[in-house]
């Protein structure tokens, strides 16, 4: 890849990371790390993709990823960084252009090429936070998708009531009351602002999304409307749920935004940790050990926010010092090596769950389906606690 492109190269999979020099001299370790959780997350959604993120205050970059795959596994990832602009140290103009350094400041009217609305970049939750707030704001209409517990309904309800004061956000799912909902939207003079919040858009049907059609008309009128958004589970197999009803409904979103999992996010651990000890010890403990947040790094965070909250209880209850050690951890993130640690294996936990629920419990279908053995299946639900 270097010798064709002449552009920084890093190549990364579960035990092993390669930098080329060129790319070791302009990004150090953090740096590194940021492109690769990146990377990796992006080689589960794309065989390839081209894409812009910021790895600092500072650094945006624009990056070609490869998945690098075994049979049907996804083992690594190959980045060739094809643009770096940061604010005064390298800058990598194309592919066949060699590295120069210089003390290059952008002119006043000389704009830093930033990602678009599905940027990823550190600290990411504020990044997205941002995003969310400014999509509120216009009153513009809004999808964010993602695993459980990454803090979809968090980033948007903070935005509402950072954005409107006295807001009222009304939750529609299925079996939703179409009177109660339209009472709440016309209510005029000093009624409160409503936000309507769709949960479960994949369970709700056809006649529910005809409303929810005819609820997009209110956002146009003199009413206490604000806005509209939805929170949707795991996007990434759009081939399975093409004919859903609510697709139709999709063109009437002004944004989609997908929030990656924690273990795509492990940069932000340190914060997102401390925030949550300061918030469940009312302030009595922030801190922790850098051992135990190499443990963190090193942990796959199935439930993601939600676990990070559960392990950090049971942190507090096993507490013996002023700050959190490793020997306060629960054993499935002291010991990595006895769980299903890491993004390959995520992947392959994530990939067994979908066939069986597809396969309707059914291991010996969902085996032949994902090529292996019903004795290694069996072994790895075991092993994934499935």
């Amino acid at each position: 890849m270097e010798a064709k492109s002449r552009v920084p190269v890093i190549v990364a999979g579960k035990n092993v990371l390669i930098c080329t020099s060129k790319a070791q001299m302009i990004f150090d370790a953090d740096e590194q790390r940021s492109i690769v959780q990146h990377a990796l997350y992006l080689a589960e959604r794309a065989q390839k993709t081209t894409e812009e993120i910021e790895i600092s205050a500072r650094r945006v970059v624009r990056m070609k990823t490869t998945r690098i795959s075994s049979g049907s596994s996804v083992i690594g990832v190959a980045v060739s960084i094809l643009d770096c602009t940061p604010s005064g140290a390298v800058k990598v103009i194309d592919d066949n252009s060699t590295l120069s350094m210089s003390s290059h400041q952008p002119a006043e009217n000389e704009p830093l090429r930033r990602p678009a609305l599905q940027q990823l970049s550190i600290p990411t939750w504020n990044r997205y936070s941002n995003l969310v707030r400014e999509a509120v704001e216009r009153r513009e209409s809004l999808i964010i998708s993602g695993e459980d517990g990454v803090g979809k309904a968090t980033s948007i309800i903070g935005a509402v009531h950072d954005v409107y004061d006295d807001v009222e956000v009304v939750f529609v799912e299925t079996g939703f009351d179409r009177s109660a909902v339209e009472r709440k939207i016309v209510t005029c003079g000093s009624g409160s602002p409503v936000y309507l919040l769709i949960q479960g858009p994949e369970y709700l049907i056809a006649d529910e999304i005809v409303v929810i059609r005819e609820l997009f008309e209110y956002l146009d009128g003199e009413n206490n409307l604000v806005g509209i958004g939805v929170i949707a589970g795991e996007s990434g197999d759009e081939g399975d749920r093409g004919a859903l009803p609510f697709n139709s409904l999709l063109p009437l979103f002004a944004h989609s935004l997908h929030i990656p999992p924690l273990r795509h996010r492990t940069a932000e651990l340190p914060r997102l940790a401390g925030e949550m000890l300061r918030e469940m010890s009312n302030g009595a403990v922030s801190r922790i050990d850098n051992d135990v947040v190499v443990r963190f790094a090193d942990y796959s965070w199935p439930g993601n926010l939600a676990e990070l909250r559960l392990v950090l209880s049971e942190c507090l209850h096993n507490q013996s010092s002023e700050a959190i050690r490793v020997v306060d951890l629960p054993d499935e993130v002291s010991n990595p090596s006895t769980s299903a640690s890491g993004v390959l294996e995520s992947l392959e936990r994530e990939a067994i769950v979908k066939s069986l629920e597809e396969c309707e419990g059914n291991r010996v279908r969902a085996a032949k389906n994902l090529g292996i053995a019903r004795s290694s299946l069996y072994r790895k639900i075991k092993r994934y606690k499935i």
